[in-house]
């Protein structure tokens, strides 16, 4: 007996090692396999699946040392599915040969409630710091998750709410302030017309109409010099 194909690891954490012994099954033409679980630390039972190229499936559940016993497998490939609790692994294309035992290799398996590698399902990993608790991604206390990121809720992307993002606008030092997006201007500037979108387009160090404020004007004959009338 061969397996045709590797292992096709579905659910990735903690290795295991099987051995499939077979023998010729109750009935002709059919086959008795026995899988041995070559992790003791794992705890029994365990529910084996088998699925043929028919569509038929049956299922065993292993006794206090691992082992199962399915019978009645018929001619060609199938594959085995291994579940324990939330665990579960695949391996494809095993061809069972009466009177042969062989090594189908490793199958390594996860739990999708508590991997932070594959939370809720295959590849979903949790950002830097976090946990995997029930299947969904937690961050640590104070933190939120936002997307792919545990944060604080207080820079420029998520700034007091998840993709509250602090644009840069023209003249201005975007900041995170205590409620919301914060935007100082620039040293010199100001907002005189109160439009967001231009930013801080006055220069009070310099504009006469609005010299060191919005609405300063200086008096007929003098320059508006560093915010000041002169």
């Amino acid at each position: 007996m061969k397996s045709a194909t590797p292992a096709n690891v579905t659910r990735l954490r903690q290795a295991a090692r099987w051995r499939l012994a077979a023998a010729r099954g109750p009935r002709p033409g059919t086959t008795r396999a026995s899988l041995t679980l070559g992790l003791p630390s794992t705890r029994p039972p365990w529910r084996a699946h088998r699925d043929n190229s028919g569509g038929r499936a049956d299922s065993a559940t292993s006794g206090p040392g691992g082992a199962f016993e399915v019978n009645d497998l018929p001619p060609g490939t199938f594959d085995l599915t291994f579940e324990a609790q939330e665990q579960q692994g695949t391996i494809a294309g095993i061809h069972v040969v009466s009177g042969q035992t062989t090594d189908i290799g490793e199958i390594n398996l996860t739990d999708f409630r508590a991997d932070p590698n594959h939370c809720g399902t295959c590849g979903t990993r949790c950002p830097p710091g976090a946990s995997c608790a029930y299947g969904r991604c937690a961050c640590p206390a104070g933190l939120t998750l936002c997307g792919d990121t545990c944060t604080g809720l207080a820079d420029l992307e998520h700034c007091r709410a998840c993709q509250n993002r602090c644009a840069a606008w023209p003249n201005t030092i975007p900041r995170c302030g205590a409620q919301d997006c914060a935007f100082p201007c620039v040293a010199g500037t100001a907002d005189c017309d109160g439009r967001r979108i231009n930013g801080c387009e006055t220069q009070i160090d310099r504009d006469v109409s609005n010299c060191g404020a919005c609405g300063n004007i200086c008096a007929p004959g003098l320059r508006c010099v560093d915010s000041r009338c002169q």
